[in-house]
């Protein structure tokens, strides 16, 4: 039992780096402000900590912020179920597959309802879904198409939100893309309880997931662009546009149905560098629309704020209420598109009505899907960029300052936006090059029910033999503690010294970020690891700029976010040279973890193909952008090609760019020197037909290669600039050792690392065993 004079250390064992958690933790509970010089040895007791509280939490209490997240929605594959026998429906709307008459029975308690004439056919749905018997309590709404063809994300909003009404017991919405078969759409189609949105085609299925986005600062170029906003008049864009046109610069055509400019945007609009014209406009008369719009040429980018909401139950809502407030996101944007450059990019401002569905917003969320459906597909014939921006409700202007609105919200649970948070996150997503869809919100209480959201990111290690500690979460700042006798480093390492492979590191800066590739790839510094001393080491990210290094040694890598795909590098590979795995690996010193080439079916002077066995290390959270094991097999393939020319060691300096996709089994991994430089390698993984490995531009150096000049004052600048941050969040970082001696002093470490002032070799000849080993 506990006792207020217990003491946190003696009687509770809570050391002093947990005691500084507590104390953090109790400081927000209670909305205590930070107290400079804090000695937490004053307050050994429970008593005395509750003292603290009662003497602080009277003070000028701390102004919490609104936690607010930016997600990133994403496909993910979903595994569906066998087919229900027992599932039986009444059918509306006409069929556009076939339903075997065993699932039929017209007095079920379960509709569904076919969605097959594009927009049109959403009105149709809304008015049918109005008419259904009222012994109609479970509703699958199946429209046909994928999400790139009209009325499908419409009609799936429509869906979302009825999931949501008291007007039915469940709704489910499902697309279904052409030619897909019966054996994928019954199982999708009976599932009940399933999720209330499914995307079908002929590989299987998907939902829409929602994953948190490590949000990237923005570097701000001020380029020569016409931003035209719709809804200027409105709250929400008359106040956060000031704002941006002050970060952004360029021109802006502010469009609205009134006569008169808004005077007071119009005067905050009057900005060095920027030019701000009011136009009238209305915006479903596509001939006036041109006329208005006809001038504008150059870099276009169309933000789409306009919008109504009529919120009301199911029940009382009228067609004519849904096609006036689906208008004016829907034909529109379609309008607006049709009067702009065909290169214009598109930032449509959404909802996480749309994104989720919402009671009362059936036609809301119905127009808001449907107008980023149609930035999507804009996006994908033009090659232009588009921004989806499903905000949670703001404070401080927008409509859920509307009486009432606003309660029911936060009775909800939901939290809402700060107005200066908000345009500080669209400002940075507008001078991005992000393109896609984003929810921007706090907590959104039941409105993620029934879908896959991910609230946060896990921050523990994804590999299982090192410990993680965060020196902070918001800047992407972590430290790894490295065990010098981990498994990871017992089956890479040279004379007893474990080396910490490339392919290692990388996982460990691109943990959790969703990104499609990495990009410009350095080892400068390799991390050389004693067996009886731990290594720590630190992930910081700078923007897109990853870096990886190591404390008070030379270890040292770096790495870009990118946004490229997946390349095919065609090779013909005649017979060559063979190699088994135990040839292999007599040439290579790495143990059984990194053994991945199973057998070299062809090595020739200047290409290879082989076949990996790829088993993953455990897979990241969130992110399957970086597959160590997968890239481990193509940095071996090309060093046994490099290993025929190399004089000492070669070990991988540096990628262009590398591209991996989560797979398990036997790849076909296939690498070719450059023929525009022969420094270089190219290599291509291939996993049942489908490429799953792009390296491009790998490069070897030397393993004898001493640090660079450059290399270390470009590492020592990295750790000066987060060494002041370090030092006061060491109570997060995990320990730099274990204790082992008996009066509680931490054991005496040696440290025989090369050190970077010197310039030492990293090896002196006498301690390699082998003068042919690659190391990857």
């Amino acid at each position: 039992m506990l006792e207020m004079e217990m003491n946190l250390e003696e009687d509770l064992g809570i050391d002093t780096i947990k005691q500084v958690e507590i104390f953090s933790k109790v400081r927000w509970e209670f909305s205590i402000p930070k107290i400079e010089n804090l000695a937490i040895a004053d307050y050994p007791t429970i008593a005395l900590v509750v003292d603290f509280v009662k003497e602080n939490s009277s003070k000028a209490p701390a102004e919490k912020e609104t936690p607010i997240g930016v997600y990133s929605v994403k496909p993910v594959e979903t595994e569906l179920p066998g087919i229900s026998s027992d599932f039986k429906v009444r059918i509306a709307g006409t069929p556009f597959f076939h339903i075997p008459e065993n699932h039929i029975d017209d007095s079920s308690s379960t509709a569904l309802l076919f969605v097959n004439d594009g927009w049109e056919g959403v009105k149709k749905a809304f008015s049918t879904c109005k008419e259904l018997d009222k012994s109609v309590k479970d509703l699958v709404i199946v429209v046909k198409g994928d999400e790139y063809q009209k009325g499908v994300c419409g009609a799936m909003g429509l869906g979302k939100s009825l999931a949501r009404e008291p007007r039915f017991n469940s709704c489910r919405s499902v697309s279904v893309e052409s030619g897909v078969s019966q054996e994928i759409i019954m199982p999708a189609i009976t599932w009940v309880g399933g999720p209330n949105e499914l995307y079908l085609t002929k590989k299987g299925a998907y939902q829409k997931a929602t994953y948190p986005q490590l949000f990237l600062d923005s570097t701000v170029k001020k380029e020569n662009i016409t931003y035209v906003v719709t809804g200027s008049t409105g709250g929400l864009m008359s106040a956060i546009m000031p704002n941006t046109a002050k970060i952004m610069g360029g021109k802006y055509i502010l469009l609205g149905r009134k006569d008169a400019p808004p005077m007071e945007l119009m005067d905050a609009m009057k900005l060095p560098g920027v030019e701000a014209q009011y136009r009238k406009a209305e915006l479903s008369d596509v001939k006036s629309l041109k006329e208005v719009l006809g001038d504008i040429e150059g870099r276009t980018v169309l933000i789409h704020g306009a919008g109504i909401d009529i919120s009301e139950s199911f029940e009382r809502k009228t067609l004519e209420t849904f096609e006036k407030v689906t208008s004016v996101k829907v034909e529109a944007l379609r309008n607006l598109l049709d009067s702009l450059p065909d290169d214009t990019d598109v930032v449509v401002f959404s909802s996480v009505a749309g994104r989720f569905g919402n009671r009362g917003q059936a036609d809301y969320s119905a127009g808001n899907e449907e107008a980023v459906s149609i930035a999507r597909n804009h996006a994908k014939i033009n090659n232009t960029r588009y921004l989806g921006l499903h905000w949670s409700a703001w404070s401080g202007a927008g409509m859920a300052e509307k009486e009432g609105i606003k309660e029911m919200l936060e009775l909800a649970g939901v939290d809402f936006i700060p107005l200066d948070t908000g345009g500080d996150i669209f400002n940075s997503l507008l001078a991005s090059d992000y393109t896609g869809e984003f929810v921007i919100a706090g907590s959104m209480g039941p409105l993620t029910d029934g879908f896959c959201h991910v609230e946060k990111l896990d921050t523990t290690c994804s590999l299982p033999w090192f410990d993680k500690g965060t020196l902070s979460f918001k800047k992407r700042e972590f430290a790894y503690l490295v065990p010098g006798d981990s498994p990871v480093l017992k089956d890479h390492s040279l004379d007893n010294r474990g080396i910490l492979p490339g392919v290692v590191g990388l996982r460990l800066m691109s943990e959790g970020l969703i990104c499609d590739s990495l990009e410009r790839v350095n080892f400068s510094a390799p991390f050389v690891i004693d067996p009886r001393e731990n290594l720590r080491i630190i992930t910081h990210l700078n923007g897109e700029e990853m870096s990886l290094f190591e404390e008070g040694g030379a270890g040292y890598f770096t790495s870009n976010l990118g946004k490229s795909g997946h390349d095919t590098i065609n090779v013909e590979i005649s017979k060559g040279n063979t190699l088994t795995k135990e040839e292999v690996y007599e040439k290579y010193f790495h143990g059984p973890l990194f053994r991945v080439i199973e057998r070299v079916e062809s090595i020739q002077k200047d290409r290879a193909r082989a076949i990996c066995a790829v088993n993953n290390l455990k897979e990241a959270p969130v992110s399957d952008v970086f597959n160590p094991m997968l890239v481990e097999s193509g940095l071996q393939v090309a060093g046994l090609i490099e290993m025929q020319n190399a004089t000492t060691t070669p070990l991988p300096a540096q990628m262009d760019r590398v591209i991996s996709s989560p797979c398990q089994g036997r790849v076909e991994v296939t690498a070719i020197r450059c023929k525009d430089d022969l420094k270089k390698f190219d290599v291509t993984g291939l996993f049942e037909g489908k490429v799953v490995l792009t390296i491009k531009g790998l490069q070897f150096a030397s393993y004898k290669k001493r640090a660079e000049k450059s290399d270390i004052e470009k590492y020592a600048s990295v750790k000066d600039n987060i060494s002041s941050k370090e030092k006061k969040s060491k109570k997060e970082l995990p320990p730099k050792a274990h204790d082992s001696s008996s009066n509680g002093e931490k054991a005496q470490q040696t440290n025989d690392l090369p050190s970077p002032v010197h310039e030492s070799s990293l090896f002196d000849e006498s301690s390699q065993n082998k003068n042919d080993l690659p190391l990857p």
